[in-house]
């Protein structure tokens, strides 16, 4: 299924293209839904209003209140090699143990919502990249079980203050990484939930991020170090995934900066597309 949370609430794309506003019961999102109950109830869900097409809805991000944010960094192989090159390393692929941030649920943003600068930063980058989002509890879940824990997969633009990001890592500024990641609206999330049924874990999705339509990243997450279901596996011995939580699996090369420091501002257009889930736009204030 193909799944919006709009403010007329959870819709679900029909068939023939049409879109049918749901009953889901008291919830008025898909978050507050998979908290309760599980994703797959929705496509026998009975339907209470149809439009011709999305457009006529206004669209939220699927999750509005997330519980948090998991950030998995270094998981593409080419936005390995792009750190590597800046850094003068030689690149290294052979992954230990994932890389993973947490920052707040409350940075979610809108489809369509504005990404605020904070006067805090004036290296504010864009990562396109796949998310998923949890649906049922996972606390020390094997590697083969993790999928079966999943609600869907979305597109988020890991939107990052690289210069206090920086500072964070070398204890420069009172802030953590997960900080520089979490500054309210710095998570655009959706358009749509693409349900996990529709998928496996061994999925393989193209993604391309645009600014003011020039292309700047374009991957698929076959490039991924760490597989999915091998992250939600790792991740879960780490902290207890509750239904609603978003794990951002990481951003293929083109990031803005290391194509020379290409920071976003006020007026850019940020189009992250992931393949069967549609297309993400925010503008920069």
């Amino acid at each position: 299924m193909l799944l919006f949370t709009t403010s007329r609430g959870i819709a679900r794309q029909e068939g023939d293209g049409s879109v049918a506003v749901i009953d889901a019961g008291p919830a008025a999102d898909l978050g507050a839904f998979l908290r309760n109950r599980l994703v797959e109830e929705l496509a026998s869900a009975p339907v209470v209003s149809r439009c011709a097409s999305i457009d006529e809805l206004e669209v939220l991000a699927p999750v509005p209140k997330p519980g948090r944010f998991v950030i998995v960094g270094l998981n593409y192989r080419s936005h390995v090699d792009e750190f590597s090159e800046a850094a003068g390393l030689t690149p290294s692929y052979e992954i230990e143990e994932p890389f993973i941030f947490e920052c707040p649920g409350t940075a979610v943003c809108a489809p369509g919502g504005e990404i605020v600068l904070p006067s805090e930063s004036t290296q504010v980058d864009y990562e396109g990249e796949v998310a998923v989002v949890i649906g049922r509890e996972a606390d020390h879940v094997s590697e083969e079980g993790a999928w079966a824990h999943v609600a869907g997969v979305t597109a988020v633009n890991d939107v990052s203050a690289r210069d206090l990001q920086t500072k964070a890592m070398f204890g420069e500024w009172q802030g953590t990484v997960g900080s520089a990641k979490g500054f309210p609206t710095f998570k655009p999330l959706g358009p749509a939930l693409r349900t996990a049924d529709e998928i496996d874990s061994g999925f393989d999705l193209g993604i391309t991020t645009t600014v003011n339509g020039e292309l700047r990243q374009n991957g698929r997450t076959s490039e991924f170090l760490t597989p999915i279901d091998r992250l939600i596996s790792f991740i879960s011995q780490q902290m207890v995934l509750q239904p609603g939580d978003v794990i951002c699996t990481g951003s293929p090369r083109g990031v803005g900066m290391f194509l020379g420091g290409i920071w976003l501002r006020p007026g850019d257009l940020v189009e992250i597309e992931v393949e069967g889930v549609g297309a993400l736009r925010n503008t920069v204030r």
